[in-house]
């Protein structure tokens, strides 16, 4: 969930593309089941009255219905200027330019704390 390496960071790294497809997988399967926002009540809802902007709201909706956060944000070329992910993704939160939702996601797997063992 690092923006300025994305899935290239296991492409150069040499990863099997069966391995790079199932940490897709995994990631998919965590936003889709504890991440993922609810469809929002009006986009169930009933369709608009008949409006100068009707054909608006009708693209609107579909595009709301239809948009991914996590699927955009994997398309989208890596940022490579982004050095700090954890501010990058608190600054999305506080200004809105990413999905909230998404943003916890990466926040959540970014600040997985790392295994210490003094044994060793």
């Amino acid at each position: 969930m690092h923006p300025a390496y994305k899935l290239s960071y296991f492409r150069k790294a040499d990863w099997p593309e069966a391995w790079i497809q199932e940490a897709c997988r995994l990631i998919t399967h965590e936003w889709t089941t504890r991440y993922k926002p609810a469809p929002a009540a009006n986009l169930t809802g009933p369709a608009p009255r008949p409006t100068r902007e009707l054909f608006a709201s009708i693209s609107t909706r579909s595009a709301l219905a239809d948009h991914d956060a996590l699927e955009a944000y994997l398309e989208a070329p890596p940022l490579a200027t982004v050095k700090d992910p954890l501010a990058y993704w608190n600054a999305a939160i506080k200004s809105g330019s990413e999905d909230p939702a998404l943003a916890r996601m990466a926040l959540d797997f970014l600040s997985i704390p790392g295994e210490f063992n003094p044994a060793e």
